[in-house]
């Protein structure tokens, strides 16, 4: 079972976050398809450890992780 086809990292606002939610779900077929939001508080970002080409840290706290 594939568990994950892409992941975007987000920094927004949190009054956009359900904007945001509500353009993204015509897109979405939940019957196949799901999408995961997480926010990150500053402890969880700082906590964050990236393998590979990237930044080591967000230079601020992303707070939408959608998977």
């Amino acid at each position: 079972m594939r568990v994950q086809q892409s992941v975007f990292e987000l920094t927004v606002a949190p009054n956009s976050v359900e904007r945001l939610r509500r353009r993204a779900a015509p897109l979405i077929d939940p019957n196949t398809d799901s999408v995961r939001w997480y926010a990150l508080c500053g402890q969880c970002v700082r906590a964050v450890a990236v393998d590979g080409h990237g930044p080591d840290r967000f230079e601020q706290p992303p707070l939408a992780i959608v998977c």
